[in-house]
């Protein structure tokens, strides 16, 4: 089976958000079982920004001989492990160089957006369930290319946005 891969712009933005962006992207490598290239703005190999936000500039006199604020962290840098595969722009960039992959672009909003799994909708338990959880969003549902690639505004609250959890009881 050809690897998929999910390009995903993070949500630049303060720590929070940073972090809210990148469990969306995590979720949707996960159950789509694609590898994550997880990119930002920041230099020609698009590293995702620091993470904004704080009083980082403060270091009180007492502590400046111990505390070195020079290097400032993006989320990849803050979590321990994601645990899908990933890798960076560059490398995905150096990996599908030559290839003929097909990309599907998603121009929607994440927080506008359910992910739900292709299925049978026309059945009338599960099309209910759908548009009672969706409440008239956007339905996403992983494309059959082999890059899905998400970079526009990609925030959102994960318990809204994937509608898999609420389908396993119904038959």
């Amino acid at each position: 089976m050809p690897e998929r891969y999910l390009l995903y712009k993070g949500f630049e933005s303060g720590f929070n958000n940073d972090l809210m962006s990148l469990e969306l992207a995590v979720g949707i490598a996960w159950v789509t079982k694609r590898i994550l290239i997880y990119y930002g703005t920041a230099g020609p190999n698009q590293h995702p920004t620091y993470c904004r936000g704080g009083r980082y500039e403060f270091i009180p006199e007492s502590r400046r001989n111990i505390i070195n604020n020079t290097v400032r962290p993006n989320i990849l840098d803050l979590v321990d492990h994601v645990p899908v595969p990933c890798m960076i722009l560059s490398e995905f960039k150096t990996t599908t160089a030559g290839k003929h992959l097909e990309t599907t672009d998603c121009a929607a909003h994440l927080h506008e957006s359910v992910f739900c799994p292709l299925m049978d909708f026309e059945e009338p338990e599960r099309k209910k369930l759908l548009e009672n959880f969706s409440e008239e969003r956007t339905w996403l549902v992983d494309p059959k290319s082999e890059i899905f690639h998400l970079g526009n505004v990609n925030l959102g609250y994960y318990s809204r946005f994937f509608l898999i959890h609420h389908l396993g009881s119904i038959p």
